[in-house]
C-alpha cells in the first residue's frame, strides 16, 4: 500500500511539472507571433509548387535574390496543421511540442538518477525558464532535439558504450530540415569529440579506443545535415546571421536578457547553480564545463537562445547531482503513461474552455492586432503596390495579401542590417524619415493607427488617408489619387 501511495504521489508530481510547461501554451495570444504568418505562407508555397524556394517569393527587395527556407519542413508541418484545424492548428503545434519537450527533458534528467527532490525541482525550474519561448517558432524543435541529443550523449557517457552515439546522425538529418539551430547541436558534438581526444592524449586507454569511432560519428553527423533539399547550402543562412549586428540591438528576441522576469531570473539561477556544482566536484569534466560555457554564452546573449542554457544547465546539474550507485525504487514503466496522460489532459481541457480558446477567439485576437479589415478594404478598392509596411506586419501581409510583395518582414537574413535600420528610422519618425526612398516610391502604405509614422503621414501633403479602423490606417500617395481622378 505504501508503494502504491508513493507511486501515485510521484505520478501526480510529474503531471504537475508537465503542466508548468504545457499550460502557458493554451492561450489565444499564441497567434500574435509576427513570424508564424510567413512560415504558413512558405509551407503553402512549398506544397503548391512541390519544391522548396531558392529565391525570395515574398518581398520586393528579395525579388530574384537567393533565399534558403531553412525551416521548410516546419513550415510544411504547420501549414498542414492549419489546413486541417484552422488557427487551432497553431495552438496544437505549440501544445504538442511543449509536451514533447517536457517528456524528453524529463527523461534526460532522470537518466542520471538524481533524487526525487532534485528531479522535480530541476524539471519545474527548467520548464518555467522555457515559458517565454512557447511561441509557434521552429526553435521549439531545436529545444526538443537538443534534449534528445544530450540524453543520447548522457547514456553513452554513463555506460561507456560509444556505439549509442550512432543514434545522433538520424537526429541531425531530421533537425537540419526543421531549424537552422542544428548548428548548436553540431557544436555539442564537437565538444564531446574534443573531450574524447583530450582524454585519449592524456593516456586514457578507454578513450583511445573510442577516438576513431567518435571521429566517424562526428563526421556522420555533419554529413547527415546535408540530407535536405539545399544540401550544404543550408549553412549559408548561418553565415548571414553571424554577420548581423543591427538586429541584435533593435529586434527584441535578439537582445540579451535583462533579468526582470521570473523565467529570466530562474535561468540565471540555473546557470550559477550549474557553475557551483561543477566547482564543488573535484573531478575535471571537460565536456560539462565547455557545454555549460556554450549554454551561458548563447543563453545570456539573446532571449531567443535562452533555451540552450536551460537545457545544458539541466544536464550538467542532473549529471553532477545524480548517482549511478543510487538504487531508485521508482522506475518509470509504460503503464505509468496511461496514468500521467489523463492527469495532464484533463486540466488542459478545462483550461482551454476556461480561457475560451477556439477558432473564433483566435480570429478575434488576430483582428485586434493585425490589419485584417484593412486588407479586405485594399482588396475591394483594388489598390496595387509597391507596398510599404512595418517589420512586425510583414509576415501577416505575406500571408493575407500575397498578391502584393511586402517591403519588410521578420526574415532578417533576407533584408540585412541596413534596410532594417532604415525601416526603424522611418517608422519611429526619426530625422530623415521623410526622405526614405521606399516610402516615397510606394503606392500603398499600411500602418498601425497609433504608430509614429501614422501621425506624420496624416500631416504630410504627399499622402492621403483612405481607410482607418481601430487597428490600422491605409495611405496612398496624393499624386496617384489625382491621376486616378483625371
Amino acid at each position: 500500500m505504501h508503494n502504491v501511495h508513493f507511486t501515485s504521489v510521484r505520478l501526480v508530481i510529474i503531471a504537475l511539472c508537465y503542466l508548468v510547461l504545457a499550460a502557458p501554451a493554451v492561450t489565444s495570444t499564441i497567434v500574435l507571433d509576427p513570424d508564424i504568418w510567413w512560415h504558413l505562407k512558405t509551407g503553402e508555397w512549398i506544397i503548391q509548387h512541390r519544391m522548396v524556394p531558392t529565391e525570395d517569393p515574398f518581398s520586393t527587395f528579395g525579388t530574384g535574390q537567393t533565399w534558403i527556407a531553412y525551416s521548410w519542413l516546419f513550415e510544411v508541418f504547420v501549414y498542414l496543421l492549419y489546413r486541417a484545424f484552422g488557427l487551432n492548428g497553431i495552438v496544437i503545434l505549440v501544445l504538442g511540442l511543449s509536451l514533447c519537450i517536457a517528456v524528453t527533458t524529463h527523461l534526460m534528467i532522470r537518466a542520471f538518477r538524481p533524487s526525487l527532490l532534485v528531479e522535480t525541482v530541476l524539471l519545474a525550474l527548467v520548464f518555467i525558464a522555457l515559458i517565454p519561448l512557447l511561441t509557434p517558432r521552429p526553435w521549439l524543435f531545436s529545444i526538443l532535439f537538443l534534449s534528445v541529443e544530450l540524453g543520447i550523449i548522457g547514456q553513452a557517457r554513463r555506460s561507456g558504450n560509444i556505439r549509442v552515439l550512432w543514434l545522433l546522425p538520424p537526429v541531425f538529418a531530421l533537425w537540419a530540415n526543421l531549424h537552422i539551430q542544428f548548428v548548436y547541436g553540431l557544436a555539442v558534438v564537437a565538444l564531446l569529440l574534443a573531450e574524447i581526444l583530450w582524454k585519449a592524449f592524456a593516456g586514457s586507454e578507454s578513450h583511445k579506443k573510442s577516438v576513431i569511432a567518435a571521429i566517424l560519428i562526428a563526421f556522420a553527423c555533419v554529413l547527415a545535415v546535408a540530407v535536405n533539399p539545399y544540401q550544404m547550402k543550408i549553412f549559408w543562412p548561418v553565415m548571414d546571421y553571424v554577420q548581423h549586428t543591427t538586429v541584435f540591438h533593435v529586434v527584441s528576441e535578439f537582445q540579451p536578457l535583462r533579468f526582470r522576469s521570473a523565467p529570466e531570473l530562474i535561468l540565471l539561477l540555473l546557470g550559477f547553480a550549474a557553475v557551483y556544482v561543477l566547482g564543488w566536484r573535484k573531478d575535471w569534466n571537460p565536456f560539462a564545463v565547455t557545454l555549460l560555457l556554450m549554454g551561458m554564452f548563447l543563453g545570456f546573449s539573446a532571449k531567443r537562445d535562452s533555451w540552450v542554457l536551460a537545457i545544458t544547465g539541466a544536464m550538467v546539474l542532473s549529471e553532477r547531482l545524480g548517482s549511478t550507485a543510487r538504487t531508485d525504487s521508482f522506475a518509470l514503466k509504460a503503464w505509468h503513461a496511461f496514468v500521467v496522460c489523463p492527469l495532464v489532459a484533463l486540466p488542459l481541457y478545462v483550461l482551454i474552455h476556461h480561457r475560451q480558446v477556439s477558432e473564433r477567439s483566435l480570429q478575434d485576437t488576430v483582428a485586434k492586432h493585425f490589419p485584417v479589415a484593412a486588407v479586405r478594404y485594399i482588396r475591394t478598392a483594388g489598390y496595387g503596390g509597391p507596398l510599404f509596411n512595418h517589420f512586425n506586419w510583414g509576415g501577416f501581409l505575406i500571408w493575407s495579401l500575397p498578391e502584393l510583395r511586402v517591403s519588410m518582414d521578420g526574415r532578417t537574413n533576407v533584408h540585412g542590417d541596413r534596410r532594417i535600420e532604415r525601416s526603424i528610422t522611418t517608422w519611429f519618425g526619426q530625422p530623415g524619415w521623410d526622405s526614405d526612398p521606399e516610402l516615397l516610391a510606394s503606392k500603398l502604405v499600411i500602418t498601425g493607427k497609433h504608430w509614429a509614422l501614422t501621425s506624420l503621414l496624416r500631416m504630410d501633403r504627399r499622402f492621403d488617408l483612405v481607410y482607418e479602423d481601430s487597428t490600422a490606417a491605409v495611405f496612398v500617395p496624393r499624386t496617384s489619387m489625382e491621376g486616378d481622378d483625371a
